[in-house]
């Protein structure tokens, strides 16, 4: 089932947009940056459900099973954090993240 509505509407206010896709027996899941800031994806849960089954994947950066990368996001980009084959009819993901905000900023000096 897509999202419907309000849920598109608020999370077009979230820092972090996940969304999933199938491709043949492919589903990609790809995570979005929508801040000013780099997200650090610390963790993220796909569901996979069907008639017969469901099954809970607890994805980390650099894991050797379940990896999504590095889990680095840049700001106003989108990449593929996972792809998995599944004969699943749906599916939900969320995410767990840090957005990094300190930054400095020097003047410009002639050297």
């Amino acid at each position: 089932m897509a999202c419907d509505f309000c849920t598109n509407t608020f999370n077009g206010y979230q820092p972090l947009l996940v969304t999933i896709l199938r491709s043949g027996s492919r589903v990609l899941l790809y995570a979005g940056n929508q801040s000013r800031n780099i997200i650090s994806i610390t963790r993220m849960l796909l569901c996979l459900r069907s008639p017969t089954f469901t099954v809970i994947l607890y994805l980390r950066p650099d894991f050797p099973f379940g990896s999504i990368g590095s889990g680095k996001i840049e700001q106003g980009t989108s990449a593929l954090v996972y792809q998995v084959n599944s004969s699943a009819a749906s599916a939900q993901a969320e995410a767990e993240y840090v957005e990094s905000d300190g930054r400095s900023v020097s003047c410009t000096y002639e050297l």
